[in-house]
């Protein structure tokens, strides 16, 4: 993982792509209107997707947040397994996931870490968080 770290300066996440291209335009030296593009795969957002049962299912959320990892133990919350389309992992199917994917895993928490580090570097201080802010909301217009 070392090397494959040393051979980027910047990745972009798919899940933040919008703050990728944000990082890639300030290192480049980038208008905003160099890097629009054309989504062609966005999905709707909606209050539903927002209050999912997988928000709140402590072992799906160990895959996506390292921090919640020590918190992904025991049995689902009652009331997902009572609905069919809830979506949660038990424990050691996450384990097993975790395990068989563990570079990607590796790869996937290192880079986005690494982003967040670079926004925070590129719009230092909490001037410079309003300043992302604004520019992401201008630039998803």
């Amino acid at each position: 993982l070392a090397e494959i770290v040393a051979s980027f300066d910047l990745v972009l996440i798919t899940e933040h792509f919008d703050e990728s291209l944000l990082v890639l335009g300030r290192v480049m030296n980038w208008s905003t209107q160099q890097l629009l593009y054309l989504s062609q795969k966005r999905r709707k957002t909606n209050s539903a997707a927002a209050t999912h049962p997988f928000a709140s299912a402590p072992a799906a959320m160990a895959a996506f947040n390292v921090s919640a990892l020590a918190r992904a133990h025991g049995w689902p919350d009652a009331s997902l397994l009572r609905r069919g389309d809830s979506s949660w992992l038990w424990p050691h199917e996450l384990d097993a996931l975790v395990r068989g994917n563990w570079l990607d895993t590796l790869s996937y928490i290192c880079f986005n870490q690494t982003l967040w580090r670079q926004i925070g570097e590129l719009w230092p201080g909490a001037a410079g968080a309003a300043a992302f802010s604004r520019e992401l909301s201008e630039f998803r217009q």
